[in-house]
């Protein structure tokens, strides 16, 4: 038995909209609103300061 995950082909979310130009917009979009509410984005995880390039 394998956990590993299926591949993407026939998969339209994965294969499609997360490379598309309106899931990036959409991300900067969200990054925008939330340097704008906090000051700063950060990391869920480790808490520390990133940007849309480094998370």
């Amino acid at each position: 038995m394998s956990n590993g995950r299926p591949g993407a082909v026939g998969n339209r979310y994965r294969s499609g909209f997360l490379k598309s130009g309106v899931w990036f917009a959409r991300r900067d979009e969200w990054f925008t609103e939330e340097a704008a509410r906090h000051g700063r984005v950060r990391c869920a995880i480790t808490g520390q300061p990133g940007t849309k390039y480094t998370l």
